[in-house]
């Protein structure tokens, strides 16, 4: 499930799964509520995904820095809410974000995966 994933329905935004030998963390690239770019980083989430289970994260959003002056993630990052992450296969599913800007529910597909990753 490594890879860029988003909803045809909301084009213009995605989330970015990322897994590693210690878990998973995920990014979301949209906007907010007002218009403004919103990022958001999960917190490492290590347990087993299975099909059909809803997962729920703790979301947080980047609110210090700047490109020539980065903030260290301690102290840049607050929480922002949760992500609800269920899968219906290897390639499609349903995300919801629920924190500071509302509720957004996503019907996911992979748009791209990590070559030679195997789905079980």
């Amino acid at each position: 499930m490594s890879g860029a994933w988003f909803d045809p329905a909301l084009d213009g935004e995605g989330y970015n799964l990322v897994f590693f030998p210690g878990g998973m963390v995920v990014y979301f690239y949209g906007s907010t509520t007002t218009g403004e770019r919103l990022w958001l980083l999960s917190d490492v989430f290590s347990g087993s995904l299975s099909f059909e289970e809803v997962v729920e994260i703790t979301m947080f959003e980047a609110t210090s820095g700047d490109f020539l002056a980065p903030v260290p993630s301690a102290e840049s990052l607050t929480p922002w809410g949760v992500l609800r992450m269920q899968s219906d296969d290897c390639a499609n599913g349903v995300f919801e974000l629920d924190g500071a800007d509302g509720v957004k529910v996503s019907n996911v597909q992979q748009l791209v995966g990590i070559d030679g990753a195997v789905c079980n």
